[in-house]
């Protein structure tokens, strides 16, 4: 009987730890490839300080 509920606690206890850690569906970022996005031109000296010699 021991041995039963110790294989039970064991199994219960290893179902309860990995059921929380489930992502929702919510937080999956989809990127649409086939639609035409806008050129956005980048300019250096907004990220950094740029030097020039």
């Amino acid at each position: 009987m021991k041995k039963t509920s110790t294989i039970l606690a064991i199994i219960l206890s290893a179902l309860t730890g990995c059921g929380g850690n489930r992502q929702s569906a919510d937080d999956v970022i989809t990127v649409d490839v086939t639609k035409n996005y806008s050129k956005k031109e980048l300019i250096l000296q907004d990220f950094m300080d740029v030097g020039y010699c």
